[in-house]
């Protein structure tokens, strides 16, 4: 059986996707163990040739001159993309639509690759659309899955991120609508994106739902080393620095301690974005600032995570977050909002404590206050619940497992 998984942007990108795309080509061989074999299709499939990949490209000192310039010029997009039409269309357009329709229309004038491929596994929405507008009549007797990276509300994120496309709400449903119609079936990363996607959809994706786990690799034979303070409690937090990933929360979360208690803490901020200044100027309104560390993006997160003490992310919208999967393969207790699928990652008390609104500082207390025997348990409790759940070969196995059944697998494919 060739599974094709298709992503229309750049395999080393940050994104989730990305992410999971790497994971998968890097196990190849775990599919062909389940007679799978698959192709991975990026823009990197084309376009190899002119693209600066993650490990390639020219380092920028955190801090020089053209680093806080090229932040600047970041901001200022951000800040126009969520306040103008005009600057949101043309960051959607770049960054989205255009990659898509490229890889979409590559692969139409590939004569012969549509008809070697039995299942496509697409894992973004408007390559997906593109695909069915353009690839209609090549091969009509292959299946079609495509995965929601998301909340279960495909549009949630991007609409938060730019706020005016909202008009074009009625179209995106309807781009949304018609990648349903076509799926044979629809992969969501939690239950509680199962849950929501079928309350907004109803009856129009009955039967088409199948809940697969994000999985990573084991990284704990890595060697790490940090300049973390030994006799503080780091806390550590990677990913952009923007409103959705709640750093904001974070620094809230800190200043509500009692000052004893507060002093304990150093707090990590691991990745860049539009709210890097607007974070700094928080946190030195908040007295905070020779307690929290902004270390900038890194090709390389793991030291940072494998020495830390503890994990948080209090995004206000996620999917099903890798960055808590990685914290629990190393055995770190966990403090999150209860969003998307955290509730299936994180279990309170159980392998770290859920962040509440009406009572906020009352996660880092009750993780401050565990004892050596609680804590350590903590760690054990985190690590066994990722072995058990969120191995990149139990995902392989699982989504094996699906291919057979929407392709009605009987061993001569």
């Amino acid at each position: 059986m060739v599974v094709f998984s298709i992503n229309g942007n750049w395999i080393n990108n940050t994104v989730g996707p990305s992410n999971i795309i790497r994971n998968a080509y890097d196990r190849t061989s775990k599919y062909l163990e389940h007679n799978v074999d698959l192709k991975i299709i990026t823009l990197d499939s084309y376009y190899n040739d002119t693209h600066v990949r993650g490990s390639e490209a020219p380092s920028i000192a955190v801090g020089s001159k053209f680093s806080d310039f090229k932040r600047k010029v970041k901001s200022f997009v951000s800040y126009k993309s969520k306040s103008s039409l005009l600057f949101s269309l043309i960051t959607v357009l770049k960054k989205m639509i255009f990659p898509a329709f490229k890889l979409a229309y590559k692969m139409k004038r590939d004569k012969t690759l549509l008809k070697t491929h039995n299942i496509a596994v697409v894992h973004d929405c408007f390559t997906a659309y593109f695909l069915m507008k353009l690839h209609s009549k090549e091969n009509s007797k292959s299946k079609f899955i495509f995965i929601y990276h998301n909340d279960g509300n495909l549009w949630s994120m991007l609409l938060e991120s730019y706020p005016k496309l909202s008009i074009f709400k009625r179209y995106l449903d309807l781009i949304e609508n018609s990648i349903i119609a076509r799926c044979d079936a629809i992969i969501l990363l939690s239950n509680s994106a199962k849950s929501r996607l079928e309350f907004i959809k109803g009856d129009a994706v009955n039967n088409k739902l199948k809940v697969i786990y994000n999985g990573i690799p084991d990284f704990t034979d890595k060697e790490s080393t940090t300049n973390y303070d030994n006799d503080s409690v780091n806390i550590v937090c990677v990913g952009t620095l923007c409103h959705r990933k709640g750093q904001d929360r974070c620094l809230n979360l800190l200043s509500l301690l009692p000052f004893k208690m507060r002093g304990k803490i150093k707090l990590h901020f691991v990745g860049d974005g539009s709210f890097r200044e607007d974070l700094k100027t928080q946190s030195l309104n908040l007295s905070l600032n020779e307690q929290v560390f902004f270390h900038g993006a890194k090709d390389d997160v793991y030291p940072y995570v494998a020495e830390a003490d503890a994990y948080i992310l209090l995004s206000r919208n996620e999917g099903l977050p890798l960055s808590i999967i990685e914290a629990m393969s190393l055995g770190l207790p966990i403090l999150a909002t209860k969003v998307g699928g955290v509730g299936e990652l994180v279990i309170d008390g159980f392998n770290g404590f859920i962040y509440d609104d009406e009572n906020r500082s009352d996660c880092l207390q009750r993780f401050l206050s565990l004892s050596e025997d609680d804590l350590n348990k903590m760690k054990l409790n985190s690590r066994a619940y990722f072995e058990a759940n969120f191995t990149v070969d139990k995902m392989i196995d699982n989504e094996c497992r699906l291919f057979k059944e929407v392709f009605s697998y009987d061993g001569r494919s």
